[in-house]
């Protein structure tokens, strides 16, 4: 419409986009599921983005997959996720602690983009490091010896944004936590 225009009508009262709905309407075309044209339902979709997966997405836009209610308080305002933290310093221990963690935290983030490019592959809409990035590995690592499944993980990061996302990165903590340097690590916190 904006081709033959020169703009794009910012109302749903501009004659010209109700000629265009009529004619769509009576040429049989399906309505438009659009953010704009289904407001709702856009703002609904916006707000739920940590529960789409891609063999849930087409029910998302047809309105026909039922997500979680709302977490709001009373006032309706939107809670920021929840994450338990501790001071970071004195959390990762000794020097040597501190190198083994970023080390760790370092190769979760990039097994993570390898295995988001495996999963997504060039349809990706999002990068890797948009979903999972720095401060996600680091609440991961500063909570390392609380996590004990990936239900753990989806409090700590937010949800899970792909499928299998929380079931691999859990995979790779615990891993992680069989090597002799996380015994090493675990043997200095002891210590201090």
């Amino acid at each position: 419409m904006d081709n033959k225009l020169g703009y794009i009508p910012l109302s749903k009262d501009d004659p010209y986009y109700v000629k265009a709905v009529e004619h769509k309407r009576t040429a049989g075309f399906p309505s438009c599921k659009c953010s704009n044209c289904v407001v709702v339902s856009g703002q609904q979709l916006v707000e739920n983005l940590r529960y789409l997966t891609k063999e849930n997405f087409e029910r998302a836009i047809d309105s026909t997959l039922d997500f979680p209610p709302p977490e709001a308080d009373s006032n309706n305002a939107v809670l920021k996720k929840k994450q338990t933290r501790r001071a970071a310093n004195a959390a990762l221990g000794t020097e040597n602690d501190q190198v083994i963690l970023a080390r760790f935290k370092a190769n979760m983030i990039t097994s993570f983009h390898q295995f988001y490019e495996a999963q997504m592959g060039c349809s990706a809409r999002f990068s890797a490091s948009s979903l999972f990035h720095d401060e996600h590995a680091n609440t991961l690592v500063e909570n390392l010896d609380e996590i004990q499944s990936a239900t753990d993980l989806y409090h700590l990061i937010g949800g899970e944004f792909i499928c299998g996302q929380l079931e691999f990165l859990y995979d790779l903590i615990g891993r992680f936590k069989e090597k002799d340097l996380y015994q090493e690590h675990l043997d200095n916190q002891k210590r201090l």
